[in-house]
């Protein structure tokens, strides 16, 4: 997981020096508290572990804003319906992505991100418009089972 996190950090600083972001200090901890956890996290989860690393108090306003900015940046998502943030799973990639898709578990928690069709999504957008509907959100959430709350002998 180690390995993993510090890849993502790597990314992560390569995806904002691209973008012309500063990726100061207390964002990365921030993003590799969120990487370490491997779940989904919400602020005061990573407000909590950052706490125990750290000798000085954190300020849960200092941790929203970094979210924020996070969010923004296309490093991390935000799960509306939890309240969790995840990190985005394309952050390695060189290339642009279309809004995510994050399917739930209602069980477990575990959040998968998963990208649909250009297509799909075009067809979707097609009939909300129909419809006059704006959405507000820029992603999708679907909640169910994961598979292995759906079998969990497996």
């Amino acid at each position: 997981m180690l390995a993993d996190a510090a890849r993502t950090l790597q990314a992560a600083h390569r995806h904002c020096e691209q973008q012309g972001l500063r990726l100061t200090p207390g964002r990365s901890r921030l993003l590799q508290a969120l990487a370490q956890a491997g779940e989904p996290s919400t602020a005061y989860d990573l407000l909590e572990q950052l706490q125990a690393s750290q000798a000085e108090r954190i300020h849960p306003q200092t941790v929203y804003r970094a979210l924020d900015f996070l969010c923004e940046a296309g490093l991390i998502h935000r799960i509306a319906s939890t309240g969790q943030f995840i990190l985005c799973e394309h952050v390695q990639c060189s290339h642009q992505h279309r809004p995510s898709q994050f399917l739930v578990c209602s069980q477990c928690g575990n959040v998968a991100e998963m990208e649909l069709e250009k297509e799909y999504l075009d067809s979707f957008a097609e009939q909300m418009q129909r419809c006059g509907f704006r959405p507000n959100t820029n992603g999708i959430e679907i909640h169910g089972l994961c598979a292995n709350c759906c079998n969990p002998l497996q």
